[in-house]
């Protein structure tokens, strides 16, 4: 028998997983079973604690492949180098191809000999090295850290840039909207409590109460404070909520209450709050609290040689005034006080939008001048087929190379 640990769960989803919830047990089965799609929980060996499992992965529907014949075997992450598995001969045509016409529209620039040996020591202590061969891309180490347009797939380091000191205190920007009894918005909390000993600077959080004729009912401030417990806050901010603008409506206060601090600053939402458990959002937002807060090393990195950083960066979108036509999925991201604030760009103007909290960087920096810390060039999230053809697997790999489950 096979079991799950519930523990990696929080709130909500840990009281489904250890069936304390009033849901069938059939439905929690299920929930399980995306999980472990996800990665969110991993099967384990049974011992006391432990929830045993009675749904296959697969959603308790166990299909036959056809195998042409031949018997099918499971392709390790490292099994990637001399076509081992992973599509290795093709993925690393693939990513040669590429990788060369990036650097020709570079000038066929080299990255400068301080450069090229991070890139090497990082590379050289990276679980997805395999014998001088990366297993998340497929390319020859030695060769790809050469190049200055290279850049690691797993966002351990990036595209070569002058670097600058990331001087200062780390800040917390936040917005609540506490929709009752999905316990989404407490799920956040927990992310964020888990980590939040990293943000030595100003923590401020906007919480949001119902508007006229709101559809949703909200839970008292109260209720939000009291969820912190005895954690730091330094600024609650109070405001009415906003349907038009979502997030935006407290944005512009929650950037006044970090504009004259140095340093760099945190930006995030309770997000998935009027969606139910089972949405794309949870791995969606899941993703973003441990690409934004569970590798401090690389966030650094990225912010010494870039204005901002987050995961799912997506270009394209939106089509409005003054706007760079890219953004950050999800509204996860880190930047630089100094480039935001003392920069003479106009940081108060959002657009008056539902995106707004969205497409605000866009309106302040062009998109190569920002880095994105997992996904980059991601399409629509909100597309089951996204997950699955990409981005399981892109995570699996970023975790792996920080030896995280």
């Amino acid at each position: 028998m096979q079991c799950v640990d519930c523990n990696r769960l929080h709130g909500r989803l840990r009281e489904i997983c250890r069936g304390e919830s009033d849901l069938p047990d059939d439905k929690r089965q299920t929930y399980i079973a995306r999980w472990l799609k996800s990665g969110m929980l991993q099967e384990t060996d049974c011992s006391d604690g432990l929830v045993s499992i009675e749904t296959p992965v697969d959603g308790g529907r166990r299909k036959k492949r056809r195998t042409g014949g031949r018997r099918q075997r499971h392709i390790s992450p490292n099994a990637r180098r001399k076509g081992k598995g992973g599509g290795g001969c093709c993925k690393r045509a693939v990513t040669f191809a590429k990788t060369m016409a990036a650097w020709a529209a570079d000038g066929l620039k080299i990255a400068s000999a301080t450069e090229q040996a991070e890139r090497r020591q990082i590379c050289e202590t990276c679980p997805l090295n395999s014998e001088g061969w990366c297993s998340a891309c497929g390319c020859h180490i030695n060769e790809k850290i050469k190049l200055r347009v290279s850049f690691c797939p797993t966002a351990k380091w990036f595209v070569g840039q002058p670097p600058r000191a990331v001087d200062g205190p780390r800040h917390l920007m936040m917005h609540i909207m506490p929709v009752t009894k999905n316990g989404m918005w407490q799920w956040n909390v927990e992310q964020l409590l888990q980590r939040i000993d990293i943000f030595d600077g100003r923590r401020a959080v906007a919480i949001v109460t119902p508007q006229p004729g709101c559809k949703y009912t909200l839970d008292t401030v109260a209720a939000v404070q009291n969820a912190f417990r005895d954690h730091r806050i330094d600024e609650w901010i109070v405001a009415r909520n906003n349907p038009r603008l979502r997030e935006g409506a407290t944005w512009p206060q929650l950037l006044t209450a970090v504009s004259r601090e140095p340093g760099v600053t945190f930006a995030c939402h309770a997000m998935g709050v009027t969606h139910n458990m089972q949405h794309l959002k949870l791995p969606w937002t899941e993703i973003q609290w441990m690409t934004c807060l569970d590798d401090w090393t690389s966030v650094e990195r990225a912010l010494s040689q870039y204005s901002m950083a987050g995961p799912f960066k997506r270009y394209g979108h939106f089509a409005v005034g003054n706007n760079n036509r890219w953004h950050y999925s999800g509204t996860f991201y880190w930047f630089r006080n100094d480039d935001v604030f003392r920069s003479g760009k106009d940081w108060h103007t959002m657009d008056k939008r539902f995106f707004a909290s969205e497409s605000w960087p866009a309106r302040l920096f062009r998109p190569e001048e920002t880095a994105c810390l997992f996904c980059d060039d991601t399409k629509d999230l909100y597309k089951q087929h996204v997950w699955d053809g990409r981005v399981y697997e892109e995570f699996e790999q970023w975790k792996a190379a920080r030896i995280l489950s």
